[in-house]
């Protein structure tokens, strides 16, 4: 007869090292199959400088709004705004129109970029902007997109750089300027470091808070 253990002895339970082996394998399986669907964001002094960047940004588009009937300067006719401009592809002679909120050009260029930071407005052009703009953002709705970063990809282009995002056509950042990440601005002059799933869902909130289901952006 098989003896019984003894009263008060220590029940010694473990793995064998079959069972260890199978259990890395099925984690390590795990996490190979996430990967592609995850996207690491490291903050770096060069994006932390672009989201302030983008906070200056909104809160000159804001200043502008708020003396023009809460409406950017790309949704305000000539002579004051620039709407007649906002599906050119003319970014620059759009934001020449709040040249005085804005200050100076600088803030216009990513840190990232390898594009020329312009120093003052006399020859500013769209090749000194880093960002693009959200044609229908509302600064009455903190949560659409105002602005971001120029590398999105996956959108639908239309004519003179005019992009049609949405929730479901796979928009991403490109790898040139934060390691496909990116930072957008938003509508109540907040600005934020976001992810690829970040940004999709940030279109998602906006095509959900808008009647017209609409995302459209100027690019530079």
């Amino acid at each position: 007869m098989k003896a019984l253990p003894k009263a008060g002895a220590e029940r010694v339970c473990g793995l064998s090292l079959i069972d260890v082996l199978v259990v890395i394998a099925i984690v390590g399986l795990g996490l190979s199959l996430l990967r592609p669907s995850l996207t690491i964001c490291r903050a770096s002094s060069t994006r932390v400088d672009c989201v302030n960047n983008l906070r200056q940004f909104g809160v000159a588009a804001r200043i502008w709004a708020n003396d023009h009937g809460d409406a950017w300067v790309w949704q305000t006719a000539s002579p004051t705004g620039s709407m007649e401009l906002a599906s050119s592809g003319n970014i620059a002679a759009i934001l020449l129109q709040m040249s005085c909120e804005l200050n100076t050009p600088r803030i216009l260029k990513c840190p990232s970029d390898v594009r020329i930071r312009a120093t003052n407005f006399e020859n500013f052009s769209t090749a000194n902007v880093s960002y693009f703009i959200g044609l229908d953002s509302l600064s009455t709705t903190s949560q659409t997109i105002l602005s971001g970063d120029r590398n999105v990809r996956g959108g639908r282009m239309t004519s003179n750089r005019v992009m049609i995002a949405s929730s479901s056509s796979g928009i991403a950042f490109g790898g040139d300027l934060h390691k496909s990440c990116g930072n957008l601005g938003l509508g109540d002059g907040s600005a934020q470091q976001v992810s690829q799933i970040a940004l999709r869902r940030q279109i998602t909130a906006q095509e959900q808070s808008l009647t017209n289901n609409r995302v459209r952006w100027a690019l530079p």
